[in-house]
């Protein structure tokens, strides 16, 4: 069973880039992986790769790559989110 999914790009979301676009629809991702599925060709519209820069219009298909899916999914842990102090006993 295939994961991807297909977005279609509805009316106020046209005239946009596509870069902007996921941000706004999966605000958790950032910028860096959003170039990266693009270069890598994981971020499809209406079936052709596309830059980051492109823009989109009504209508067209976004892909939605597996991984992508799969990291939304997630639920990132605790420790992901705390900052590691390191011990001051050894500077005593």
């Amino acid at each position: 069973m295939s994961r991807v999914q297909h977005l279609v790009v509805e009316e106020g979301d046209g005239d946009q880039r596509l870069d902007r676009w996921f941000k706004r629809t999966f605000p958790l991702i950032g910028q860096g992986l959003i170039e990266k599925m693009c270069r890598k060709g994981d971020i499809r519209v209406d079936g052709g790769r596309v830059k980051a820069s492109t823009r989109l219009e009504v209508g067209q298909t976004v892909r939605i790559p597996r991984c992508l899916m799969k990291r939304l999914r997630r639920r990132p842990s605790a420790r992901g989110y705390q900052r590691r102090i390191p011990s001051l006993s050894g500077l005593v």
